[in-house]
């Protein structure tokens, strides 16, 4: 589960903001020692919208992802630490809508955004149980929001986010959380079982 924060820039010059919490279940395919593909899906729980003054509620919406992932460091010997290189593609949908109920029917909307990624994440497992770790990721994607009769475009203003993170390994079960505090903001925690 997590929550994250962003700054957009719209295709009219104006900005809005955009925070959502949403949940997600992954699977991993390790298709050799170095390579990791994972395909995700989810679901976006809450959220809001704010333009020009206005807060729009986001949600309930969906989420779909890919990604791959390359160890270009094992990490494994000494105190030398991993390095992991990955690509990830992603998109989810929403509606967009101006509480309370007796708002005007042009404030309902479509919210839709896709995403690329590129990230470099570098740690060190600690006792084959801890493993603290400092990711860099750059994306971008367009962001299309209709509302109305009006259809705008955006993108994120910074493009970029820097995130710590851990994880611990109980056995077959993975707990990791995840926070980033520059670019787009986030805050996400959750488990693994390796089977």
């Amino acid at each position: 589960m997590g929550w994250s924060l962003s700054d957009l820039v719209l295709d009219d010059g104006s900005d809005a903001e955009v925070d959502r919490w949403a949940v997600v279940a992954s699977t991993d395919f390790f298709a050799s020692e170095t390579l990791t593909l994972q395909i995700a899906s989810g679901a976006l729980l809450d959220g809001t919208l704010a333009h020009e003054g206005v807060d729009r509620t986001l949600g309930p919406g969906w989420l779909l992802s890919g990604a791959a992932s390359w160890r270009v460091l094992d990490g494994r010997t000494g105190w030398a630490p991993f390095l992991l290189l990955s690509f990830s593609v992603g998109a989810s949908g929403t509606r967009t809508r101006v509480d309370p109920p007796e708002a005007p029917g042009a404030l309902r909307g479509d919210y839709l955004a896709f995403d690329a990624r590129f990230g470099v994440v570098a740690g060190k497992t600690l006792g084959d149980v801890f493993t603290p770790y400092l990711a860099g990721r750059v994306f971008g994607g367009p962001v299309i929001w209709s509302e109305g009769d009006e259809t705008r475009g955006g993108t994120d203003k910074t493009h970029v986010q820097l995130a710590g993170g851990m994880s611990l390994l109980l056995g077959p079960v993975d707990l990791f959380v995840e926070g980033a505090p520059l670019g787009e903001r986030g805050v996400l925690g959750g488990a693994g079982l390796t089977y």
